[in-house]
């Protein structure tokens, strides 16, 4: 497993710990480089056996806190900052309040030609029009669009250096929390609340589904995905409901 594969690179020439960091993601590129997300100890990149570490200290890093990675049809790597909350209460204080100073917004790393000029693109409200910098999750479609779901101000989207958001008109004060996000070239894109449930982008706006009206079983959802049949599956603490139509 990954503790393995940390243990086994533990002691080389390269970074050290004294101990082994909590990890929180983890991706492989195209070149079977893995990259590891930890809570505190920023990015560990392992390459054989061959181990180095990419943090606020030695690099453009934003954050120490690497919540989730994910590798593009480039091979550029994106990587999402912020701490996980510990349990159910933390969800309402520890992420939003506690733990504000981890999220850091966003940052791309793109293998260099040259060691020394590393391709590094920071996505924060320092460099960028963005209202904030909470994001939870991260996906794609062939456009080349990047795609953003966020705590506090809707669904994110990233193409061609511009930013154009999606939000709730009816959201309040907290806004719409989300969770994770859905999107396919076939134009569904989707977001699941850590509090008010289901989210469909609709034109430029979203527009909550009630789990009264959609089918779904819980408002704290954690996964949502659409497969080839038109079906809507829903993660949820309380388990997995497929809908469709209502």
């Amino acid at each position: 497993g990954l503790k393995e594969l940390l243990y086994r690179t533990l002691f080389s020439n390269l970074t050290k710990f004294a101990q082994l960091p909590d990890l929180m993601s983890v991706a492989i590129d195209e070149n079977d480089v893995v990259w590891i997300g930890t809570e505190g100890e920023g990015v560990i990149r392992i390459q054989g056996k061959g181990k180095t570490q990419m943090n606020v200290a030695n690099s453009p890093v934003t954050s120490d806190y690497i919540r989730k990675i994910y590798v593009d049809k480039q091979n550029r790597k994106w990587f999402l900052t912020g701490m996980l909350a510990e349990n159910w209460g933390d969800r309402f204080f520890k992420d939003m309040d506690e733990a504000s100073g981890s999220f850091k917004g966003a940052f791309m790393y793109k293998d260099p030609n040259y060691e020394n000029f590393p391709d590094w693109k920071i996505l924060n409200t320092f460099t960028t029009d963005l209202p904030g910098n909470h994001f939870y999750r991260i996906n794609k479609t062939s456009d080349g669009a990047m795609w953003f779901a966020s705590a506090s101000y809707g669904i994110a989207e990233y193409k061609d250096s511009t930013w154009k958001t999606y939000q709730d008109p009816n959201r309040g004060i907290t806004g719409e929390l989300l969770n994770c996000i859905y999107v396919n070239d076939a134009g569904d894109c989707y977001g699941g609340a850590q509090l008010n449930g289901l989210y469909k982008k609709e034109g430029d706006v979203l527009v909550r589904k009630p789990k009264e009206e959609f089918g779904y079983g819980n408002k704290n959802i954690k996964d949502v995905f659409v497969d080839d049949e038109g079906y809507v599956w829903i993660a949820t603490i309380a388990g997995v409901d497929r809908c469709k139509d209502g």
